[in-house]
C-alpha cells in the first residue's frame, strides 16, 4: 500500500496518483465505501455497465416464448 499526502488545489483537496495506476484516459469515477475512497478508471467496462443500469433503472429482459414440451402418451 502506498501513502500520499493531500494538497490543496483551488477550493478542493487533491492527491497525485502514479501514471501507471490509471491507464487509457484522464477521467476517473470516485465513490465512497465506508471510510474508504474508491477511484475507478472511466474505461472500466464493469463500471460502465453499472452506471448504465443506474441511469436507466431496472433492465427489462424480454421473455422468450418457450416451445411446448411434447407429451408422452401411454406412460
Amino acid at each position: 500500500m502506498k501513502k500520499a499526502k493531500l494538497f490543496k488545489s483551488g477550493g478542493s483537496l487533491a492527491v497525485r496518483l502514479p501514471k501507471s495506476w490509471i491507464r487509457g484516459g484522464d477521467v476517473v469515477h470516485l465513490s465512497k465505501q465506508g471510510d474508504s475512497i474508491v477511484i475507478t478508471p472511466e474505461n472500466n467496462k464493469l463500471l460502465s455497465l453499472a452506471e448504465k443500469i443506474r441511469k436507466d433503472g431496472v433492465i427489462d429482459f424480454e421473455r422468450l416464448k418457450q416451445p411446448q414440451t411434447p407429451s408422452i402418451r401411454g406412460l
